[in-house]
């Protein structure tokens, strides 16, 4: 991320790491784990929470991560710089939005169709909402993560019915339907803030990720891959880029979120024998819900279906 954004130095407009996700350190990097160590000491007397850790790879349902409160900075202070595993620490966002006075985030999906030529795809996902209330300098991490595995296990905390757990499982996940119905309903956003803001600025850190990342991908026409990206909104309504999902959990634990899914995967499959086998690619994504990101079959400007002008490409 800080690599990239050499690329636009002096055209910070374009794109800047630092309003794009939260500041971010390598903790295998000595700099940068002094830099962390530094602010846990400074901070050790305080209550608020003002990072989070976690594992860069090879870690799912919210495993990996943790929340940094006093207890746990006196633990990671413990550590010798630089650290040996691939961890992160990342800032925390200390004013998120909440929807019935819980945390809630983004899923979005993006969908590399082919690496040659290259074809970026968008896809809504969902929102999900925590089970548990937002306290701010709480250590209980289903209070600040939506991952709906901790969901699950803070609820087997509860003496709760097993119906009680699955009508609480199905308002976890709302569509983004959903969710524009609540923002208008409480004049949070306006009439066309989804399209014209949130789903714009998605597309645009799905560009950006990949360009970022080309090197690393095989490029090759019959490579294809499907991402999950989370994003969080604070109450300035500033849109954070969280993490990266490179195996997204496609299951079901709402009608919405089936009906969503189920789309998503029956289209997938659609797209990618339409380029196997040279049927109408074009004609058959207008059925679908994806919206294109970038398409590296055009030229120039007309290659970003309009999320970049010319001065930032």
């Amino acid at each position: 991320m800080r690599d990239y954004s050499k690329y636009y130095v002096g055209r910070e407009h374009c794109f800047d790491p630092w309003k794009v996700m939260p500041y971010s350190l390598d903790l295998t990097i000595e700099s940068d784990c002094k830099e962390f160590t530094s602010e846990l000491e400074e901070s050790l007397n305080s209550k608020e929470i003002k990072w989070m850790t976690k594992k860069s790879r090879f870690s799912h349902n919210g495993q990996g991560v943790f929340i940094v409160d006093q207890k746990k900075a006196k633990e990671l202070l413990k550590n010798k710089c630089p650290w040996e595993e691939k961890w992160q620490a990342q800032r925390y966002i200390p004013n998120p939005m909440l929807i019935m006075n819980r945390k809630f985030d983004f899923r979005a999906y993006m969908f590399i169709a082919s690496m040659d030529p290259l074809m970026i795809l968008y896809h809504d996902g969902f929102v999900k909402i925590s089970l548990v209330e937002y306290e701010a300098e709480s250590s209980d991490l289903a209070s600040h993560l939506t991952n709906t595995k901790i969901a699950e296990k803070s609820l087997k905390n509860k003496n709760i019915t097993s119906e009680e757990t699955k009508a609480l499982l199905e308002d976890q996940s709302w569509s983004f339907e959903h969710f524009e119905s609540h923002m208008l309903s409480q004049n949070l956003i306006s009439e066309n803030w989804m399209d014209n803001t949130l789903r714009k600025h998605i597309k645009k850190v799905m560009f950006h990720l990949v360009r970022m990342n080309l090197d690393k991908l095989l490029r090759h026409p019959r490579v294809f891959e499907l991402f999950g990206l989370d994003f969080l909104i604070d109450t300035d309504l500033n849109i954070w880029y969280i993490e990266t999902n490179l195996t997204p959990s496609i299951g079901s634990t709402s009608e919405e979120k089936k009906k969503v899914n189920t789309k998503l995967v029956t289209d997938i499959i659609d797209l990618e024998y339409s380029l196997l086998y040279g049927a109408d690619f074009d004609s058959l994504l207008k059925k679908t819900n994806f919206e294109w990101v970038f398409d590296g079959r055009k030229v120039g400007v007309q290659r970003y279906h309009g999320l970049l002008e010319e001065d930032c490409v």
